[in-house]
């Protein structure tokens, strides 16, 4: 199957779509628990930009529309991972990334393709290249050989990648024309483990077994700093909780993640974390089908339900966002990176809720505030 590709036209999705989020997302539910409370971030913009995804990667689409009648625009393409425009998460947020750069007055015209493999990485980069692009914009880990090729062979067009560093990859260090963009995943991720961890120990709802589940899709630096984050939270607040952990190696099957949760559901895990873009919906449907507490990823996800407890938030569409602006006055630098940790509000976990004992919360602001200075040291070993 070919890919779909996506066109923004005035910052706005639009063709008909067969994939729509509206058409294979459950309710959005109007109550939460714990996290943030009315905050549904991909309840709103993200999945008003997802209603309209269509095409094919690789077939050239029509140009995309100005967003300015300033002539000054510079162009913009957007390349998916394979977990697709549609994961609610990671991509989502990416193309989110768009609209916030042109709500906030950055003049440009965009397009962005879906690559519905790894094999569509390359010929999507390709496309924009040759269609003389000025930035090109990859998402995800898996983009870093793909963006390294194109990217040397054109040296003129500008190339940021989301999940990968520039430093210490031979094939990108020495280009002038890639920034990379890196969060610190495991800061966020250990505050989320530290909430559960502490509420495990205080016998809050649902938390009667032994262990605690992550599912994490392939085995990525970026996914590894999440669940070693969080495994280390956990621990700190709950010592012999049961770490259960396992890899989908998909980013897009939702049944390959379902079945690893239900597996450490089945061994008494009373929450799961998924790590696994569009894939980790099967691993929280799984979580909320057993009556058990779902962690989401990247994005806010409380709207997938009353069983999310908590999220692990990444903004990637702040940091699209910001290579844009960079673009715009001139400040983007090629040749560097970009680090987006909890001190620079880069990652983190939605406010918590009343719900949450007062200890709890203690703990997850002394977290905080460890980590930034420096007192709290968190090892990406995963156990």
């Amino acid at each position: 199957m070919r890919a779909p590709s996506l066109k923004l036209e005035m910052g706005i999705l639009v063709e008909p779509s067969p994939y729509s989020v509206g058409n294979t997302a459950p309710p959005l539910s109007q109550k939460r628990i714990l996290g943030m409370k009315r905050n549904v971030i991909l309840g709103t913009a993200v999945i008003g930009l997802l209603l309209a995804v269509s095409g094919c990667a690789g077939t050239p689409s029509a140009p995309a529309a100005d967003s300015s009648e300033d002539a000054s625009a510079f162009k913009v393409g957007l390349v998916s991972d394979s977990g697709g425009f549609n994961d609610r998460g990671f991509n989502a947020l990416s193309l989110a990334g768009l609209t916030l750069a042109e709500d906030a007055g950055v003049s440009f015209t965009s397009e962005a393709r879906e690559s519905a493999s790894d094999s569509d990485l390359v010929p999507n980069l390709q496309y924009f290249a040759q269609q003389g692009y000025d930035l090109i914009i990859a998402v995800g880990f898996a983009q870093a050989g793909p963006v390294a090729e194109v990217a040397a062979d054109y040296p003129d067009v500008d190339f940021a990648i989301v999940d990968v560093a520039t430093e210490g990859d031979p094939a990108l260090e020495d280009l002038d024309n890639v920034q990379g963009i890196t969060f610190k995943e495991q800061e966020g991720a250990y505050l989320a483990g530290v909430l559960v961890g502490g509420l495990r120990a205080s016998g809050f709802e649902k938390f009667d077994g032994d262990a605690i589940g992550t599912v994490g899709g392939e085995k990525q630096p970026s996914v590894d700093r999440f669940i070693a984050g969080f495994q280390q939270g956990i621990i700190s607040q709950s010592p012999d909780t049961v770490l259960l952990n396992g890899y989908s190696q998909t980013f897009a099957d939702q049944d390959a993640c379902k079945q690893l949760a239900n597996a450490q559901l089945d061994q008494g895990a009373d929450a799961i974390f998924a790590v696994a873009g569009g894939c980790g919906l099967g691993a929280l449907d799984a979580a909320d089908q057993a009556g058990a507490w779902g962690i989401g990823v990247d994005a806010d996800q409380a709207f997938l339900g009353d069983f999310i407890l908590t999220s692990v938030v990444k903004k990637v569409d702040v940091a699209v966002s910001t290579v844009l602006k960079s673009f715009a006055d001139g400040s983007f630098e090629g040749g560097t990176d970009v680090l987006y940790g909890i001190e620079n509000d880069g990652v983190g976990i939605p406010a918590m809720s009343d719900a949450v004992p007062a200890d709890v919360q203690a703990a997850v602001e002394a977290a905080r505030a460890g980590i930034i200075d420096g007192s709290v040291v968190i090892d990406l070993t995963i156990k």
